[in-house]
């Protein structure tokens, strides 16, 4: 059973990854990794809480100088500005651009939509479950919900 769930858990991921790197991501930009469009898109959604690299190290298990890299990298393209920070010297502020909440929209609803065709013909109470599931075995991982 374990291994067969390991299994599944594998290809649902790499399946979920192909069709949205094919089929919905081409039409929200060109030029960006998925990495660089996912860390864009958690930016944003906490652009009010002023977010920092080492949040972006923690919620994507990344390296300090990776982190580093993907912000140059985001910089060089435009979609944000790393502006020393008035309270630390030695520290950047993440300042987005309008680029980056364009991005954001656009591959939000590009997820909205693969995520509605993911679950179709599911019922919600077995949705339920599921979350409820993956939510428990992320616990016994050790990691966040």
């Amino acid at each position: 059973m374990q291994a067969n769930l390991m299994k599944k858990i594998r290809r649902l991921s790499k399946k979920t990854k192909q069709i949205l790197n094919a089929e919905y991501l081409p039409e929200v930009d060109v030029g960006l990794t998925g990495y660089e469009g996912a860390l864009i898109v958690f930016l944003v959604h906490k652009a009010d809480k002023s977010p920092t690299a080492k949040d972006i190290q923690e919620e994507f298990h990344l390296s300090k100088s990776s982190v580093s890299e993907a912000l140059s990298a985001l910089e060089s393209k435009g979609y944000l500005k790393l502006v020393a920070s008035k309270e630390d010297g030695r520290k950047k502020d993440i300042v987005l651009t309008d680029l980056a909440y364009q991005h954001a929209e656009k591959a939000g609803r590009a997820i909205a939509r693969l995520e509605k065709r993911l679950v179709e013909g599911i019922d919600p109470a077995k949705l339920a479950i599921y979350e409820e599931v993956t939510d428990l075995m992320l616990t016994n991982l050790g990691g966040k919900q």
